[in-house]
């Protein structure tokens, strides 16, 4: 469900849940809630690739926010060297889950994004 902005997403999100967010300087971004746990379990994507910066991956979205599309999958990484926290997909406004390795207490988080095409 499209959430009206990234205060309703952390306030209200469910899994499977996005807001838009337009940054400006790093153009329009996606906020995706991938599990649970709140702000935890939600990973920050880029949609524009002359506005993100040159290391990080973008994503190829369909422009409708209703119902957004991703490509390619989102892979979220945990601590280095251990399995992926989230693998999945946005399709159609549907979240695809392949993989989910929920957050424990001890756990570190890398919110690098995930397998998207780099600058």
């Amino acid at each position: 469900m499209l959430r009206k902005d990234m205060h309703d997403l952390d306030e209200n999100g469910l899994k499977g849940d996005w807001a838009f967010m337009d940054t400006g300087r790093h153009g329009l971004m996606i906020c995706v809630q991938f599990g649970e746990v709140r702000f935890w379990d939600m990973v920050v994507l880029y949609l524009e690739k002359d506005k993100a910066p040159a290391s990080y991956p973008v994503w190829e979205w369909n422009g409708n926010r209703e119902t957004p599309t991703l490509s390619p999958s989102i892979l979220v990484h945990g601590v280095v060297g251990q399995p992926a926290r989230w693998h999945g997909y946005l399709r159609e406004g549907e979240l695809e889950t392949l993989e989910y390795n929920p957050i424990r207490k001890q756990d570190s988080v890398d919110c690098d994004g995930g397998e998207g095409q780099k600058n």
